[in-house]
């Protein structure tokens, strides 16, 4: 698998998760269970997901710098 098709996506809800999302793969958010995102594109300095819900209103998502 590509580096170009995998973001590691940090977030914040109650503790700190971290955890990798494949390009074109669903995913849900707590606590929000039920709705899905997904990840459409990376790029070396963000990720593009959309939720289910908006498929046309893209969310990009920037590098995280501690």
């Amino acid at each position: 698998m590509s580096p170009e098709s995998v973001a590691t996506l940090v977030y914040t809800w109650a503790s700190r998760q971290e955890f990798q999302v494949r390009k074109d793969q669903e995913f849900s958010l707590k606590p929000q269970e039920d709705i899905k995102y997904k990840l459409v594109e990376v790029e070396p300095a963000k990720a593009v997901i959309v939720n289910s819900q908006r498929a046309d209103e893209p969310i990009e998502i920037g590098q995280f710098n501690p």
